[in-house]
Order: structure tokens, then sequence, then C-alpha cells
């Protein structure tokens, strides 16, 4: 068996397993032959794993998942050798059906040989383990793709456990039937469904010569109850943030008053010469895509409308309060302005309402601010905390993971309330994660966030395009995530090679 490419010589440490896991790349083992020596090796990563994540409680059922989806992988690929040796064809229902009953009447030793045989053949299984620090997934691939029959026997089975509430109830209704592959897959996911992991997405189908079949969850959902008790900390000490700029305060109370003359708010931004600078700086940046320059604020507020200028005036003032205290900040700022690019590219190529547009390119901007540093602009809430989860038996994985911004969409949103943002800035920053819960006249913007983001992450290497969230794909007519990113692939090469960071 190899982890991401190497051979496993000696027992891996923990340290080295956490080390994979930090650099956001999936945790990759591949394997010819699923044998005891091999599933135990396995079952010892993912106590490590589990352990980084700080859900050991949850080792016997997400154990039961891995071993489960590894057998029936293997099945899968035996059972192909078995069709070539006996002159079945796999893709052929009738002989699908003759080919699987025959395979029935073999032994153990002699399916053992099959199975064994898939070195010489090449077969082989990966095992990936991937988190992001706000989902985790259990991946299997194998280069053995599934036909219509298999795939449609584990999407029933999938179909059929999101009918049951409990795993008692399919148990009682299932006594006396066969144990099919349908079944014994129901059963591991109503054994998911029912152990407190919470709700999970399933994904089945293909990527060039692999079939690829993946379960994920929201971290946030599964360690609900300990980051939340963490989080509500956070929020009680949410007051104490730095207070808004007062000059931005007054231009926005200026943009909100009746019959106001543009001439006036022009006179209020020019005051502060780097409200304007990076005014005229964003304006003329790539992601208006302007064949002329700006170059007055009064020309600025213009193009821009009174709606648009205050969402922007928001979001430099809370881009200067947090750069005070973020030494990263340039970094962030670079994720949250491409975001922000990609979000704006999107809806026009989607064609949302202009009335819409106009908050999109601004909460895109925003939607991270609850990755907050908190150990420089709240090292006494830092205390606060650490004294908080020692008396709670919080573990400290669990612990620095809230620090570095696992529930940042809660608590951004807590932020946007405090420095009493317009309800669409807080609401894309609460569901940027999870656009299906927004409210329904803001899931447009979301989805969009959600995408743009999403696709942001994916190309640094940090999200893996089989994660995307099938209802913002959905939302916007795309039938997987392929079309998408082919929809808008060059999006990235033309802000690279435009070089469109305004700031």
């Amino acid at each position: 068996m190899s982890i991401n490419g190497r051979f496993i010589g000696n027992k891996l440490t923990y340290t080295a397993i956490k080390e994979i896991l930090q650099s956001s790349k999936p945790l990759t083992l591949r394997t010819h032959v699923y044998t005891p020596k091999v599933r135990q090796e396995i079952q010892q990563i993912l106590t490590y794993i589990l352990h980084y994540l700080g859900i050991e409680k949850l080792e016997k059922q997400l154990s039961y998942c891995v071993h489960q989806l590894a057998d029936q992988t293997q099945e899968f690929n035996v059972k192909r050798l078995f069709f070539q040796d006996k002159g079945y064809r796999i893709t052929d229902p009738d002989d699908y059906i003759k080919g699987t009953e025959e395979l029935k009447k073999y032994n153990r030793k002699e399916i053992t040989a099959y199975a064994f045989s898939q070195k010489d053949k090449n077969i082989y299984t990966k095992i990936q383990f991937h988190t992001n620090g706000t989902t985790f997934s259990i991946i299997m691939r194998s280069n053995c793709l599934l036909n219509d029959v298999e795939r449609e026997i584990l999407k029933s089975g999938a179909e059929k456990a999101a009918g049951y509430q409990s795993l008692g109830k399919a148990l009682k209704e299932l006594n006396g039937e066969p144990v099919s592959l349908q079944n014994s897959f129901l059963i591991m996911l109503l054994i998911l469904k029912n152990s407190g992991l919470g709700d999970y997405s399933f994904t089945l189908g293909s990527e060039g010569e692999e079939s690829v079949t993946t379960l994920c969850w929201q971290l946030s959902r599964i360690r609900k109850e300990e980051i939340d008790l963490l989080s509500d900390v956070i929020v009680k000490d949410i007051n104490s943030l730095p207070p808004f700029p007062e000059n931005l305060i007054a231009l926005q109370k200026l943009i909100d008053t009746p019959d106001i003359k543009l001439s006036a708010i022009a006179e209020q931004a020019a005051i502060d010469p780097y409200l304007t600078a990076d005014l005229l700086k964003l304006v003329n940046s790539g992601a208006f895509m302007l064949n002329y320059r700006i170059k007055s604020i009064h020309e600025a507020i213009k193009f821009l409308g009174l709606r648009e200028l205050k969402h922007l005036i928001i979001t430099l003032g809370t881009r200067n309060i947090l750069k005070k205290h973020d030494h990263n900040s340039e970094e962030t700022w670079r994720h949250s302005y491409k975001t922000a690019f990609y979000a704006l590219q999107m809806a026009k190529a989607l064609k949302i309402m202009p009335t819409k547009t106009e908050s999109i390119f601004a909460c895109a901007l925003l939607h991270d601010i609850g990755k907050i540093p908190f150990s420089t602009l709240f090292p006494e809430l830092i205390e606060k905390l650490k004294l908080f989860a020692t008396k709670k038996y919080i573990s400290e994985d669990v612990f620095e993971e809230v620090i570095g911004g696992i529930n940042h969409s809660e608590i951004g949103f807590r932020m946007a309330e405090r420095w009493l943002f317009p309800e669409i800035f807080s609401s894309t920053i609460k569901f940027h994660h999870n656009p299906s819960a927004a409210p329904k006249n803001h899931q447009d913007i979301t989805c969009i966030i959600y995408l743009a983001n999403s696709l942001e992450n994916m190309q640094r290497g940090l999200f893996p395009k089989e994660l995307f969230d099938p209802f913002a794909l959905s939302f916007f007519g795309f039938q997987n995530t392929e079309d998408f990113i082919e929809t808008f692939s060059d999006l990235d090469k033309y802000f690279e090679s435009e070089n469109l960071m305004p700031l």
C-alpha cells in the first residue's frame, strides 16, 4: 500500500498524517488488494485523522463506513476480473445478472484468488481522506468504471436511505430480504445518518478512468456542540470590535439622505484622500472592465450609483480595520478580491438582474471576514477561550480550528450585525458555504458567491471539485461540476494575465 504516491515502510506517525492534512491536500491510500494487513494500516491512519479532527468518538461509525466502501469497491473490481475470465459482458444487463449469480456459487478461496490477481491487472483502489477546515470527506476511487446497473444499485440505496428516519425501522422492513449490495449500502448510510455525524452529501460519478464515490460532511455540524460553545464565547465578546470609522458612517448617512446631491457626497468622500484613492482603484480595476479611466470621485459616484457606492464604502472600511490587525491581510485580500471578481463576471454571464449585481462585488469581498485574526485583535479573548475549552474538556485541535476560522460564517455574520451592515451582507456572509439555507430573496447572490469562492479555492488546491454543492450548481442550470468549471475556466487566466489586483 502507498500513501500520497509513496510506499509505506515504517508505521506512519501522527505528526506525518497531520502534516499531510494541514497541507489541505487529500491523504491518498492506494492498494491493489484489501487484505487484513491493509485494513489494519488504514484503521490506524483513520484513528490519527479523527484525533486530528477532534471527532474520535465517531471512530466506530466512520471505520465501518470506510471498510464497507473499500469492500464494496473490491467486490466490483473482482466482478470485472471474473466476468472477463468467464466471457460475460459487464455492460449487458442480462449478462450482469447471470455473471453475478454464478459468482455467488464460488467459495471464498476462489474469490480471493481473483482479488489477488488485481495487482497483475493493475486494478487498484484509492481511499482518500480530505479536510479543508470546513469539510471532511471520504472518497473511494477505482480504475474500474461502474456500469449503469451498478450506479443504479448505489443510487437506489442512497435514495432509500434518505427515506428512512431510523436504522431500526429499516432493519425491521428489510427483515427476511437477502443481503444484497443495495441493502448493505443502504444500511451503511443509515448508520452514518443515525450516528450524530449530521447530514452528509453523497455523490457518485467518474473522473477520467476512475469511478468516484464521495461522502462529505460539514465539520461544523460534526462537532457542532463543541464548536458552538466556543463560538458563543466569541460572539458574546463581539461588542469589543473596533467601531466603524466615523467618516465612513457620516458618508453612509449622507448617501441615505433623500434628494441628496452627488456633489455633496463627492465633497464628503474627498475629505478622506485614502478612501478616494481606494475607491478609484476599485472602480478602475479589471472587475468592472471599463474601456475608459475614471479620474474623479464625482465620476466614480455617477458610475457606481449610490447603493453600490455605499456597499464599497462598507467594504473598504472593514478592510482597513482588519488590515491593522492582520499581518497576512494581503493574502486574505487577494483571495477575497479574486472571489469578488469571479462573482461579478459570473453574475453578468448568468444574466443576474442589475439590481442584484450591484451588491455582488462588495458582498463577495467581505465573505470571509469571520476569519478575523483573533490572536492579534482580541488577545484577552484568546485567553478566555483557552480557559473555557480546558474547563469543558474541548480538544486543543477543535480550539485551534475555531480560532483559525472553522465557524467563520457564523462569526462573520455576527460581526456584520455589530457593524449594522445591510441584510444582504450579513446573509451572504452567513450562508456562503451553505447556499441552500440562505433566505430565498438572497439565494441567487449567495449561490454566485459560493461558486466563485469554491472555484478560486479549487484553483489553489484547497477544495476538491467533487465537493461542489449540487444545489448551487443546479440553481443556475449546471448539470455537473465539469460544465461549470469549463464555462468559467478562463477567469483565472484572465485575472492573472491582466494582473487585476487593485490594492
